[in-house]
């Protein structure tokens, strides 16, 4: 009985030993990692483009891009193919904004948040809309 006791006390700090070497650290970098992470909401994606042209000054401004990078979709985001033109909106308060900076030239550079939306044309054809929800110069979608 005794050699018994022994085996299974020693077999117990074994186990034991074996998750007290585990660190916590990596759970806890991990963590840190998935709050950096922006989440984007559902039907947006965020692309790197150069403006191709803009075609008429009506609101809301309608621009065709050149996509060159997709950084990240939101759920139920259809995607998108780089090196690929793409037709966008631009609502009023943006096209005010991108004035200001000189964001809506040609053959610029800019980055884009944009919102997906299904349409039903009076054909009862599916059309699709991009909508420009956030314009920048750089990689900073605050």
């Amino acid at each position: 009985m005794n050699k018994y006791f022994w085996k299974h006390f020693l077999i117990i700090i074994f186990i034991i030993s074996l998750n007290s070497c585990s660190s916590s650290d990596d759970k806890i970098n991990k963590d840190k990692f998935t709050n950096k992470i922006k989440r984007l909401s559902p039907g947006t994606v965020q692309i790197c483009g150069t403006i191709q042209n803009i075609q008429d000054q009506s609101e809301p401004l309608v621009a065709k891009i050149r996509i060159d990078t997709v950084f990240s979709y939101g759920q139920s985001t259809p995607p998108l193919v780089t090196n690929n033109n793409l037709e966008i909106n631009i609502p009023k308060n943006l096209i005010d904004k991108s004035k200001e900076n000189n964001f809506l030239e040609p053959n610029k550079v800019v980055y884009l948040e944009l919102s997906y939306q299904k349409l039903l044309s009076m054909s009862n054809q599916e059309k699709s809309k991009w909508t420009v929800i956030k314009i920048a110069s750089n990689k900073t979608f605050k």
